[in-house]
């Protein structure tokens, strides 16, 4: 196994990560529990909208097409995926 001093940030950056993202949903939330469209602070102000966005149902697609048309429309792509496991006796904290 292959050992670098950059893995160890990469976990605790991603557990604060994780920490931030909560504070902002949770702030959020309580922003859009003020009912107002417009909102300020002491340096910043924010307006609140409400949109609508719309997404191809795949599932319903798929049932009216055949496999080789599936296949035919079917585009790949490769991605990358880094897993965080903390070792032995470690724990990840923000």
């Amino acid at each position: 196994m292959t050992t670098s001093k950059f893995v160890d940030q990469y976990a605790v950056a991603t557990a604060q990560l994780k920490a931030l993202q909560k504070t902002v949903d949770d702030l959020k939330a309580k922003l859009l529990a003020l009912g107002a469209t417009e909102i300020a602070g002491d340096k910043f102000a924010l307006k609140i909208s409400t949109y609508e966005t719309s997404r191809l149902d795949t599932a319903t697609v798929k049932t009216y097409l055949t496999e080789a048309q599936l296949a035919e429309a079917t585009k790949t792509s490769t991605a990358t995926r880094i897993t965080v496991a903390a070792r032995a006796n470690q724990r990840l904290a923000a």
